[in-house]
């Protein structure tokens, strides 16, 4: 599978992390689904007084022929 998922991620004033899915680039709904359900089950101490937090996350997923599937979290490297 290849392609990208960028996740719309807020944190709360208790930490409790809150995902959805915002453009897919032709990622399966069931891996979107994995990946936003794992999110929502972690918890973080957000920074005081900066709660709450709103971020998008680009997950890219690709498969290198060499090292096999990888998720890269942020900026894509397009040279790779």
């Amino acid at each position: 599978m290849v392609g990208t998922v960028m996740l719309l991620v807020g944190i709360d004033k208790d930490g409790k992390m809150t995902a959805s899915s915002g453009a897919t680039e032709p990622v399966a709904p069931s891996v979107v689904a994995c990946v936003v359900g794992h999110l929502t089950k972690t918890k973080f101490s957000p920074p005081p007084g900066q709660a709450p937090i709103a971020l998008t996350l680009p997950l890219h997923f690709r498969n290198n022929p060499v090292d096999g599937p990888s998720v890269t979290v942020g900026k894509l490297d397009a040279g790779y």
